[in-house]
């Protein structure tokens, strides 16, 4: 049973000057069905959305006005997914970062510490924070793990939905959990200083790498598997885990999933994701990675 629409809103709006519970509810959903004194909560805010691509396009340049659209929307920083399915692809991607923050450089930022974040709410910027959600070209050469990290990019994801090298992903059937390879995977990122992303992740491996890691992981763009039954969505157990090592942990808005695009349905998912894990993670989680040094 869904939870009381009216009653889910007061709850929410007290507990919603977490960065990412703001995030977890779309501006335009806030903007058709919150009170209007939301908007001044989004200005007050930190707000960063854990995964979110600032254009639906990257082969060109978008023009003025759409850039003006999106520094309105009350996003303080993103997660944006700049890995390709090549090498040769994601670098490309990086490119097209560093030439969206030339060309706009009142508008766009690219965060590499902590204290980016903050400059870029300061300054009215969204910040972007490059990411990785395909890992076939790191499983290749490993290395490359180093190599981006001195590029800027510091989330990275272990697997996409089926198997890799260093683990299964939420679609594979055989949950056989995290590899050697995995493992060693996961001590680089924690060494260089890269932020362990498990959204994708099968349940075993999700588990394993949140024991094997020395700092806390993310789950950059999930749910919760008690509130809606979606492969990517995590556990009791997981979220549990999850709550102990201190990790992040996000409620996705999950595409064409009806249930997660009512107000209510936000809410809940919200509030499930908060009542593991609590409000002041994800800023803990975040220092441990966009570090002052």
């Amino acid at each position: 049973m869904q939870p009381d629409m009216n009653s889910s809103r007061r709850s929410f709006l007290k507990t919603a000057g977490s960065a990412a519970l703001l995030a977890t509810v779309a501006p335009r959903l806030l903007a058709e069905q919150f009170p209007a004194d939301i908007a001044a909560l989004y200005r007050k805010s930190v707000v960063i959305d854990t995964l979110c691509g600032p254009f639906t396009s990257s082969d060109r340049m978008p023009d003025a006005a759409l850039v003006e659209v999106v520094r309105q929307s009350g996003i303080t920083a993103i997660n944006f997914t700049i890995s390709g399915r090549t090498f040769e692809e994601t670098v490309g991607n990086l490119a097209y970062v560093d030439a969206l923050v030339e060309q706009f450089p009142a508008v766009f930022a690219v965060v590499r510490l902590h204290s980016d974040i903050a400059r870029a709410k300061r300054e009215g910027k969204i910040g972007i924070m490059p990411g990785f959600q395909y890992t076939q070209f790191l499983e290749a050469d490993p290395s490359r793990i180093e190599t981006f990290r001195q590029l800027g990019v510091r989330i990275m994801q272990l697997t996409y939905n089926n198997r890799s090298t260093f683990g299964d992903g939420c679609l594979e059937p055989g949950n056989a959990g995290l590899s050697k390879a995995g493992v060693d995977a996961v001590h680089k990122m924690n060494d260089l200083g890269v932020a362990v992303d498990l959204s994708h992740s099968g349940y075993r491996t999700t588990s394993e790498a949140i024991a094997a890691s020395k700092k806390p992981v993310l789950v950059s763009h999930s749910g919760c598997a008690s509130i809606y039954a979606h492969p990517r969505n995590k556990p009791d157990e997981v979220m549990k885990a999850l709550a102990d090592s201190r990790s992040l942990r996000r409620a996705a808005l999950l595409h064409k999933v009806p249930y997660y695009t009512t107000l209510s349905g936000a809410v809940a998912a919200a509030q499930g994701i908060r009542a593991y894990l609590g409000g002041d993670l994800e800023v803990r989680t975040l220092q441990s990675y966009f570090s002052q040094d």
